[in-house]
């Protein structure tokens, strides 16, 4: 299996980005347009979380954009239209990110991507569910980051 990963062109890797951000717009998009929970025009919600998936184009090359545009317009998402955690969708796209700071920023980076990442999900779990802190923090940053940290010392 890693032969196989390590036989892949650039050009290979970037087709899997853009499936990648395929997937996540059309699973968005279905999210979305079936959530009961939904606050703002729904147009105005997809634009911001298509926008949040598109950023996943530079995650190998830019890491550092995708993690900007996921935390504000995340942050954004929170203020004024539909919550974080009313959307399956937000989950996938936090742990996407999670694993691909760990991936692919460079070390010292990396670290500072995982400080900022574990205050903002603090903030976030505090303002929606305050007893409820570790498991998100957890589960939708910090395994995900370790996995993508493991993933880039392997060999």
């Amino acid at each position: 299996m890693r032969r196989r990963l390590r036989s892949l062109s650039e050009r290979d890797w970037r087709t899997l980005d853009r499936v990648l951000v395929a997937g996540l717009i059309v699973i968005a998009t279905i999210d979305l347009a079936t959530n009961n929970n939904i606050e703002g025009p729904l147009w105005l919600n997809l634009v911001i979380i298509w926008t949040i998936a598109l950023s996943f184009l530079w995650r190998r090359t830019q890491p550092l954009i995708p993690v900007a545009c996921v935390f504000i317009g995340m942050s954004a998402m929170a203020a004024w239209f539909t919550e974080p955690p009313n959307m399956f969708v937000a989950v996938l796209i936090l742990v996407t990110l999670g694993y691909a700071a760990g991936r692919h920023l460079a070390s010292r980076v990396s670290l500072i991507a995982l400080g900022i990442g574990i205050v903002v999900m603090t903030v976030l779990a505090v303002v929606y569910d305050p007893n409820d802190i570790f498991f998100p923090v957890t589960f939708f940053w910090i395994i995900p980051w370790l996995a993508g940290r493991t993933f880039r010392d392997l060999p």
